[in-house]
């Protein structure tokens, strides 16, 4: 049987006692996770729905953490790394803070699918070594499958998750990663089947889909759509929660993305490092640790 999503992220070895980071959690990050990292954390851009604040968030690029070495136990991304400009950046900083890793992204055949325009890589994997391909597959079946995305095709996919996504979960010092010289289409048209190797439609086969699934989808033919966008709104809005406040106890567990060694703490209504002195401020009622992007003559607030 294929394995789903839960099943996967079930068997990973995740002790009680271990701290689990999440870089990127969007609408529905991994239940286990202590903290998340988000550098958009105030624009869908890149998702189809609002954050939600199943923990802790706050503001930090992917490319220079708010974390010591070896400052995690897990470090949990899904979904991410196909969005990242420079992802050899972001895997440095996976090793460099991490012991152990878990990486998730779109196969090409869900890529294909939907061709997003957001996503710079297709990324194959082979064990524990990825492949990035810069991203240039045209929209082949245009918004259809964007258009008329619903509570079916959507349970179809989860019930497909092993062929549609892959998955990499190891120890963060076994990744290894190259930048291919083919673009991502050249990739895919050449290991493509063609001619008589082309395979044509199976016999249907049965899904099995959850309990909680099949009430979706009744739901979805039997409730008018305007009810059931109020009722999909409630459901969403629950989901999404509100901002949980950053302990000091957390804060413990981070460290300084500026100077990398200093201890944070909190002073007032910032984030203080006692190492460089640096302050980090609020923004929207999130601490803001987002470095990336500043001027190189920026001086850290005294």
């Amino acid at each position: 049987m294929t394995s789903t999503r839960a099943q996967i992220l079930r068997a990973l070895p995740i002790a009680p006692g271990d701290f689990v980071v999440e870089v990127g959690g969007g609408h529905d990050p991994f239940w286990r996770s202590d903290i998340i990292f988000d550098k958009y954390p105030f624009d869908n851009l890149h998702r189809s729905e609002d954050l939600a604040h199943r923990a802790p968030v706050l503001i930090a690029d992917a490319t220079a953490l708010p974390l010591r070495e070896h400052g995690c136990d897990l470090l949990f991304a899904s979904h991410l790394i196909e969005h990242l400009p420079e992802p050899d950046r972001f895997l440095a900083e996976v090793q460099r803070t991490a012991r152990h890793v878990y990486l998730e992204f779109p196969a090409r055949y869900r890529e294909l699918l939907f061709a997003w325009s957001m996503h710079e890589w297709l990324v194959e994997v082979r064990g524990s070594h990825l492949t990035f391909y810069r991203n240039d597959i045209p929209q082949l079946f245009g918004d259809f499958f964007h258009a008329h995305y619903d509570f079916l095709l959507d349970a179809w996919m989860l019930r497909r998750h092993a062929a549609l996504n892959h998955h990499v979960a190891c120890p963060a010092g076994a990744i290894t990663w190259e930048f291919a010289t083919e673009t991502a289409f050249e990739h895919v048209t050449r290991a493509s089947a063609r001619g008589s190797q082309r395979v044509n439609q199976a016999p249907a086969s049965e899904v099995d889909y959850t309990w909680r699934q099949l009430g979706v989808l009744v739901l979805q033919r039997a409730l008018p759509k305007p009810a059931l966008d109020r009722l999909v709104g409630a459901v969403r809005r629950r989901r999404r929660g509100t901002a949980r406040p950053v302990t000091q106890a957390l804060l413990d567990r981070l460290g300084c993305p500026a100077c990398r060694t200093g201890r944070l703490a909190l002073d007032a209504d910032t984030v203080r490092c006692a190492g460089c002195g640096r302050r980090y401020g609020r923004r929207h009622g999130l601490f803001d640790l987002d470095i990336v992007g500043e001027p190189a003559t920026a001086q850290p607030a005294s």
